[in-house]
């Protein structure tokens, strides 16, 4: 299923498996400055950047969980 995607910020819904838009426009040269002022991201076309709550995995393996999040995203990315 294509759909024509407008620029802005998406939050990607696992449940609905649907996008749902979080803020409106072009945040490229506003995401490059917090990205340590990396210029070739505003030149990016997408760009995707995985999330994690930590708390779901520090529950069952403590700290550990931390690490085991950053490994899955790592794996992920």
């Amino acid at each position: 299923m294509a759909t024509d995607l407008g620029a802005g910020v998406y939050k990607y819904l696992s449940h609905d498996h649907v996008l749902e838009k979080v803020a409106e426009g072009n945040r490229m040269k506003e995401l490059s400055e917090a990205a340590a002022a990396q210029l070739w991201l505003e030149g990016a076309s997408i760009v995707l950047v995985p999330g994690a709550v930590y708390e779901r995995t520090t529950i069952k393996y403590g700290d550990r969980g931390i690490r085991y999040v950053q490994i899955e995203a790592g794996h992920a990315a």
